[in-house]
């Protein structure tokens, strides 16, 4: 790699005495007093001024998290899905044989994720119980389906806190929400005026398939008039 190129290395990462590595001042001292401007330099000049890189951060989200060896001067990836983060927390042991090890978390830390996981937690209970609507009138079914939901996420409210709320989860919603049962419902009322009509006024007998291949017919409600009996 040529070093001795004038180039732009503003945003490229170096790191100074084993430091995490970060983007470079604009402007650093050379070993004679003299300086450079980090746009306007060569590898030669930042190495000189006691820089190493440049190096490419990792750019990771959860569950990962990167640790820097000021030793072996590399990133280090590490899994959180291999620990309970509420519980615990990894430790690099920096050497040049850097590894991480895992340690409880302080109490305080600990006490301070439960708070806040119950807090969340009660946040989320109301928030579902409030997705449900179970004012009257009802379409036919749909208290069968959400009062159960709605008396599960009371039983997990009713618990809070909880010594591990890490470990508590929210029921599945239904399947199906309110304005399905309440289309349901208009269909079959569309379906009975329907019906009605043409038992009282076309004297047409209803049929609702069949069994066995023998036809199976509706039965009638008792205020139902049948044609011509007027």
């Amino acid at each position: 790699m040529d070093t001795t190129t004038i180039s732009d290395y503003t945003f490229q990462f170096f790191s100074k005495n084993g430091e995490i590595p970060c983007e470079l001042p604009v402007r650093f001292i050379l070993p004679d007093d003299s300086s450079r401007y980090s746009y306007t330099c060569s590898l030669d000049d930042i190495y000189s001024a006691g820089f190493t890189g440049p190096y490419v951060k990792p750019s990771v989200d959860y569950p990962h998290k990167i640790f820097w060896s000021s030793v072996t001067l590399q990133y280090i990836l590490f899994d959180l899905r291999t620990i309970n983060i509420y519980t615990e927390e990894p430790i690099l042991v920096d050497s040049q044989n850097p590894k991480i090890i895992v340690r409880p978390l302080d109490p305080e830390t600990a006490n301070k994720y439960k708070l806040e996981l119950n807090s969340d937690l009660l946040i989320k209970t109301e928030i579902a119980k409030n997705k449900i609507n179970i004012q009257s009138p009802n379409p036919s079914g749909w208290l069968a389906v959400a009062n159960p939901y709605l008396n599960q996420l009371d039983v997990i409210a009713s618990g809070i806190p909880y010594d591990q709320p890490w470990t508590v989860l929210l029921p599945t919603p239904p399947q199906k929400d309110r304005n399905y049962y309440q289309e349901i419902e208009l269909e079959s009322d569309i379906w009975f005026a329907n019906a009605k009509y043409d038992y009282e006024i076309n004297g047409w007998r209803i049929y609702l398939g069949k069994v066995d291949n023998v036809p199976v017919e509706f039965k009638y409600p008792p205020d139902w008039v049948p044609s011509g009996s007027l």
